[in-house]
Parts: structure tokens; sequence; C-alpha cells
């Protein structure tokens, strides 16, 4: 393990330090899902994306609600 680590979910600048289910996609952003909302986290900036969190239906057609689990 890296020195410092592991270290609190908020020191990631904007991520709730209770995620329900997280993973990392293809375009290079971490997407954090925590109740109805999810959060697209930049590693390049270290924060959250200005204009999130936003609604987990407002783009993530099909989902349910509430993720609670996720895999790529």
């Amino acid at each position: 393990m890296e020195v410092g680590y592991p270290r609190s979910l908020t020191a990631w600048g904007g991520v709730p330090a209770d995620v329900d289910a997280a993973f990392l996609w293809s375009d290079g952003y971490a997407y954090f899902f925590k109740g109805t909302l999810y959060y697209r986290y930049d590693s390049s900036q270290e924060r959250v994306e200005v204009g999130y969190p936003r609604e987990i239906n407002s783009f993530w057609k099909g989902i349910p609600d509430s993720v609670d689990a996720v895999f790529r």
C-alpha cells in the first residue's frame, strides 16, 4: 500500500465519505453513486466536476435510482 493510504473519500474534492458504489469508466472519469445521485470525478483536476452531483436517471437510463454495486 502507498504511504498515506487508506484515506477518507472526503479528501477527494467533493466526493461524499459514504458512497454506495464507484467505478472507473473508459472515459477516464471515476463515477461515485450515493442515494439517487452520481458524481463524476476528474482525477486530473482532483475534484468532482462542476455541475455534479446529478440525478442517476438523468443520464444512466434504465439504472435503478439507488445503486449499491457496480462492475465493468
